[in-house]
């Protein structure tokens, strides 16, 4: 294989992982260029694998999207792997559901003058 095949292939291979880890991160292509400092058509271009990013640009994108350089070298994808589970505290969540609608309740009585006590 030429190395002009080699180096073709490798930006390709480079643009997937961008795109891959841009997807995990959430982000869209006007983000990810701006953090970068380029515009978005140039992002895309990198995506597509018709360009290959600065080693500069590519490690502010490391940074920008929470990432390991590393990725951009591996063959692991990340917009695949599962979301990680929050776990919710239950009974803080239904505090702050009572409380929440307390506090509704006692606006509307406010608002239509009625009281909390009867006679």
């Amino acid at each position: 294989m030429d190395k002009k095949t080699q180096i073709t292939i490798r930006t390709k291979k480079l643009g997937v992982l961008i795109r891959d880890a841009r997807m995990a991160a959430r982000r869209n292509i006007k983000e990810c260029a701006d953090a970068i400092g380029i515009k978005s058509g140039v992002f895309r271009a990198y995506e597509e694998g018709r360009k290959s990013p600065s080693l500069p640009e590519l490690e502010t994108l490391v940074y920008y999207l929470d990432l390991h350089i590393d990725h951009f070298w591996s063959r692991e994808i990340k917009s695949n792997a599962p979301l990680p589970i929050e776990t919710l505290d239950l009974s803080k969540l239904m505090a702050v559901r009572q409380r929440k609608i307390g506090a509704l309740l006692r606006q509307e009585r406010m608002n239509a003058s009625i009281s909390m006590i009867c006679g």
